[in-house]
């Protein structure tokens, strides 16, 4: 039915697009990204074309040049003002490209449109991290937990980094025990919490923090190597030496960019 509408409107971008939608629904990817492109050359703001053709070329770049990608993005975004979803699938692609530089500017514009955008402020921020630009990284998780103050993964990246940058054990664990109040049950939260106690050489308590997450997650190897450390720590404190190098204790984070 699309295409024989096309035969009496050929030039109307909606067609293409929704030709397209049918296409990529039966996995004829090349045809249905050139009828993406048709209807954003008929109307370059057709955010819900580019939002797909950016889904398509993401699920598929390994089969596509970076070279091509880029073309394509460079073609379907010039002087176009879309919504935060379309410039965040942007950011991510380009990460998957191993763009870091392009997808701190889509990241970026997805907050410009939207403050708030959680997806993008904590990428943007995990991103930061990753390329040890910690007071920026701040910055960003900062704005994220005021607009979303349950987000557990901003909360145990911004925790990770009081403990490993900035050494403030207080505000680390302020985050990791928010976030056991949102979700008693996570043992990411509960593992780093209980590193914190051992930070400050609070080997009882650290003791029974990691006896509790031992019970959450009984087979996680993480969790029973640090157990038996911190008692082979209990049982020599009365010797003259200090808690080991704080490099043994690794945080948990959530790991994803997602």
């Amino acid at each position: 039915m699309y295409v024989q509408a096309l035969r009496i409107d050929s030039n109307n971008p909606n067609l293409y697009y929704n030709l397209g939608v049918v296409l990529m629904d039966q996995r004829r990817r090349k045809e249905a990204l050139t009828l993406f492109n048709r209807a954003l050359e008929l109307e370059p703001e057709h955010k819900e074309a580019l939002f797909n053709m950016a889904m398509l070329l993401q699920g598929g770049n390994k089969q596509t040049t970076n070279d091509e990608v880029n073309r394509r993005l460079h073609i379907a975004t010039q002087g176009v003002r879309h919504s935060k979803e379309v410039y965040f699938t942007l950011g991510t692609l380009a990460l998957e490209n191993g763009n870091p530089a392009s997808a701190e500017r889509w990241f970026r514009k997805a907050i410009e449109m939207n403050p708030s955008d959680r997806s993008a402020l904590f990428n943007l921020a995990l991103l930061l991290t990753k390329e040890n630009r910690h007071p920026e990284a701040l910055d960003f998780l900062k704005q994220l937990l005021k607009h979303h103050s349950s987000h557990v993964k901003g909360l145990l990246l911004l925790g990770d980094i009081y403990i490993t940058q900035m050494k403030n054990l207080d505000e680390a664990e302020t985050c990791y025990k928010k976030i056991l109040q949102v979700d008693p049950n996570n043992v990411q939260g509960l593992h780093n919490l209980c590193v914190v106690y051992l930070h400050r050489g609070q080997l009882k308590q650290a003791e029974r923090c990691f006896l509790e997450a031992l019970q959450l997650a009984p087979t996680a190897d993480y969790i029973s190597h640090h157990l038996r450390l911190v008692r082979s720590q209990i049982l020599k404190q009365t010797q003259p030496m200090g808690i080991p190098r704080s490099d043994v204790w690794h945080l948990k984070s959530s790991g994803s960019i997602r």
